[in-house]
């Protein structure tokens, strides 16, 4: 079957392993839904929504008026030593400020240097 559709055989087998085990007829309509709600669940989800000691860390510093350059750093430095596994770069938190709900509801781009409500394109 591979040859004649002109593709590799582990393709093929994949494709026939996504039908349930309780149907008897491979559906491509199905498998192509099958692979769209995968798509969907997969979800990138970031590093602040994942790390809640870290993203606490980065609210505590946006309020006291550090800059995400600072607290990117700090955190690098001091983490281990404040109880924080990994780093955060300072686009991460520009990303978070400007993206985030509950980033917004604080108001956190009041607390930036240039307390723009909207992040300007470069």
């Amino acid at each position: 079957m591979a040859k004649i559709l002109g593709r590799v055989h582990s393709t093929i087998r994949e494709e026939l392993e996504r039908v349930p085990r309780y149907e008897l007829v491979y559906s491509a309509t199905w498998a192509h839904g099958d692979y769209l709600r995968k798509q969907q669940n997969k979800g990138n989800v970031r590093k602040l929504d994942r790390d809640i000691t870290l993203r606490s860390a980065v609210i505590e510093g946006i309020l006291g008026d550090k800059s995400p350059e600072q607290i990117s750093k700090r955190i690098k430095k001091l983490g281990k030593t404040l109880g924080i596994e990994g780093t955060v770069s300072h686009e991460t938190i520009y990303s978070f400020i400007y993206s985030d709900c509950e980033a917004k509801e604080k108001e956190l781009y009041n607390h930036l240097r240039r307390h723009r409500k909207n992040r300007r394109k470069q």
